[in-house]
């Protein structure tokens, strides 16, 4: 099966793709990524501190250790991904019009897999693959659309958090039919970092499962979701001091 992998260019999203492309070696796999997830604009600077901490893990890992300008590290680490990986890996400013849609539109998918991925995907890409989109939510559906549910979680002080594998029909922010939901302890002596880390490792075995039901029978049973839900944006700063104050943290003491 032809399967298009949508991420982000980031340290989790790395992770998650380097377990997962494994268990889809039989699959003819092309990875596309944008480069932030949310909305453009400036973000508190515990946010950027905390995407520069994953930027250097993820060098890391490539064995790119390197203080170049932004373009130069983009293409060295997606040069590496691609022959760690073995397949396409494509960085795209837009998925939905111009030289992304034409690469995915060549690629021509069976299936559309989204996690992590940094913008909202629109008709005819939503249309493009004949199995349809999933996507890997790292929140509990529909309680917790939108942005980092986990760290809205946390500050809600939840007794537990998750993650939804659903469908995408339209354009909605994580309001398709929902295909598997899984809830678990949210332990809040653990850092944000770690938490997230947790969650996309339990949800490895779903979502590879989810495929493979794909793969054997075309289709996946769905639930449509009766309540909306609330929707959560990147944290301002308030929030993030909020965060703070209740003694959370964001990656592991060294």
């Amino acid at each position: 099966m032809k399967i298009l992998l949508l991420s982000n260019l980031d340290w989790p999203g790395f992770q998650f793709l380097d377990n997962l492309l494994p268990k889809l070696a039989e699959h003819d796999c092309q990875v596309m990524l944008t480069r932030r997830v949310g909305p453009p604009g400036p973000v508190p600077q515990a946010l950027v501190r905390l995407a520069l901490r994953d930027q250097l893990n993820l060098r890391a890992a490539l064995g790119l250790i390197s203080d170049e300008a932004t373009n130069p590290v983009e293409s060295a680490m997606t040069e590496a991904m691609a022959e760690r990986y073995g397949c396409s890996v494509i960085l795209v400013d837009n998925l939905n019009q111009g030289s992304g849609k034409k690469t995915a539109e060549i690629f021509n998918p069976e299936l559309i897999v989204s996690v992590r991925f940094g913008s909202i995907l629109r008709p005819p890409i939503i249309g493009l693959p004949r199995f349809g989109v999933i996507n890997l939510h790292s929140g509990l559906l529909p309680e917790y659309r939108g942005i980092m549910a986990t760290f809205w979680a946390m500050i809600r002080k939840e007794a537990n958090y998750g993650f939804t594998v659903h469908q995408i029909i339209d354009q909605g922010i994580d309001t398709g039919p929902i295909l598997a939901r899984r809830s678990y302890p949210l332990d809040l002596r653990l850092d944000y970092s770690t938490l997230l880390a947790n969650l996309y490792r339990l949800a490895l075995p779903v979502l590879v499962g989810a495929i493979e039901q794909i793969q054997r029978g075309g289709f996946l049973e769905m639930r449509e979701s009766k309540v909306l839900g609330e929707y959560f944006g990147l944290p301002n700063q308030a929030a993030i001091e909020r965060f703070e104050t209740m003694g959370y943290r964001w990656w592991p003491e060294a």
